[in-house]
């Protein structure tokens, strides 16, 4: 497999687990979602060390698209 496979697939990983942090509803807690996501691919320690659950409020609706881009930027940090 190429690099720029790797890189395709790599981006692909990452987009399918932000779309299911996307198909939260509104109703539910995205927090805990995020949190599963995180632990499911066991990138707990690194969320941890870098605070990523932190400092936020994630039950405000308003900051639900600003949250579940933090994610991604993490995600897109982490998984190489």
């Amino acid at each position: 497999m190429t690099s720029q496979e790797m890189e395709l697939k790599r981006k692909e990983s990452i987009n399918c687990l932000v779309q299911e942090l996307r198909n939260v509803p509104p109703s539910a807690d995205l927090y805990l979602k995020a949190h599963y996501i995180i632990a499911k691919i066991g990138l707990q320690r690194r969320a941890k060390e870098e605070r990523l659950f932190e400092d936020e409020d994630w039950a405000d609706p308003k900051l639900r698209e600003d949250l579940i881009l933090k994610v991604e930027r993490f995600l897109d940090k982490q998984i190489k």
